[in-house]
């Protein structure tokens, strides 16, 4: 078993490696002679409230979950407790109400909580130890042992918590670039390396048709090319730049903006980004609006896209080689789409689509 020296080595390389911190509680838990342990975090400086971040030991998603739906009156429970001392359950609130409130009944009774032991490391986080009635009540020695590690746990928690929602927002963040679909985003340091591009950047990049990726920098498919991008790059003030494209479309349009200090604190999450830029395929827009519009029609997604192109002005075999598909199969999607639609002719339908758009 650890002793609190081994386990505050643990909580310190926690910080920064997930399972050595997954690795620390559990060893404290078991040095505390508990069945589990319960971590409750607020996100930023304000104490414990709605919904808390959670973690545990031998405790699963369902009930952790719960103990998050049950925040505000765990938060009432322990709103007294002084900051930096470990107390047992029976001074943190008097047994008649800790037995009768709902945290009790609803979260840590079904788990085989009885005797427990609580600390608020910080004004923002929540340290509970429990086990069953036959283990018999915590000894002073065990709360002293929590008291030890308690100034360990003061400075590595509130490092941690942010890590984890730092790492929370990055996901989110690179979630939402990917939904922008016809537009591929690039994020590039002060050097104008690249270090991050959503989906539809990744496409662009691997079609090697006027935007190539070397070594880290983004390079067009001749030096006039790559010499415009890098003015462009540097200035940073949102102006169009036209890639031509060995395969003879239509070029690709870049626009570069340079990141405020106040976007850049958001976008810091996925790297240190410095230009935001931006590159659309004009042989792939996919018109959102006219997406939704055809959405409401009831229309499959490869019809509504097809319902675009038609009136973007696109021919049925012009639309259908975008499209990759054949020129029988775009026929049939636009029978579809005029029986769905109680159209008889592409014009009625782009008129459709024109009158109803946002």
């Amino acid at each position: 078993m650890a002793d609190p020296s081994e386990v505050a080595a643990l909580l310190h390389a926690g910080i920064i490696d997930a399972d050595a911190w997954c690795a620390a509680l559990t060893a404290l838990t078991d040095m505390l002679g508990a069945d589990h342990l319960l971590v409750a975090s607020a996100q930023g400086d304000h104490p414990i409230q709605s919904q808390p971040v959670m973690r545990g030991v031998r405790l699963t998603d369902e009930q952790l979950g719960l103990f998050a739906s049950l925040s505000a009156e765990l938060q009432q429970l322990t709103a007294r407790m002084e900051i930096g001392r470990v107390i047992p359950d029976d001074i943190v609130v008097p047994k008649e109400i800790y037995y009768r409130s709902r945290v009790y009944q609803e979260a840590i009774r079904p788990v085989g909580g009885h005797y427990g032991i609580a600390a608020r490391p910080t004004r923002s986080t929540l340290v509970v130890a429990c086990r069953p009635q036959t283990a018999g009540s915590f000894s002073p020695a065990q709360v002293r042992t929590l008291q030890s590690v308690l100034p360990t746990l003061e400075a590595t928690l509130p490092i941690r918590s942010r890590l984890e929602h730092l790492g929370e927002r990055s996901a989110m963040l690179e979630r939402a670039l990917d939904e922008v679909g016809d537009l591929g985003i690039f994020l590039l340091d002060r050097l104008g390396f690249v270090v991050h591009l959503n989906r539809t950047a990744e496409r662009i990049i691997q079609a090697k048709d006027g935007l190539y990726w070397k070594r880290g920098e983004l390079m067009g498919a001749r030096d006039a090319d790559t010499g415009r991008l890098r003015r462009t790059l540097q200035d940073g003030s949102g102006k169009l730049c036209a890639l031509s494209r060995p395969s003879s479309r239509r070029p690709l349009v870049a626009r570069a903006v340079s990141v405020s200090a106040a976007n850049g604190d958001r976008l810091q999450d996925i790297g240190p980004a410095h230009t935001l830029v931006f590159v659309r395929d004009p042989h792939h827009k996919t018109h959102s609006d006219f997406d939704v519009i055809a959405t409401t029609l009831g229309l499959t997604r490869q019809e509504a896209t097809l319902a675009a192109l038609l009136a973007q002005g696109r021919s049925v075999t012009e639309a259908a080689d975008e499209l990759g598909i054949t020129v029988g199969t775009a026929r049939t999607h636009l029978k579809r789409i005029f029986s769905k639609t109680d159209t008889h002719r592409q014009a009625e339908l782009v008129r459709l689509l024109f009158e109803t758009r946002p």
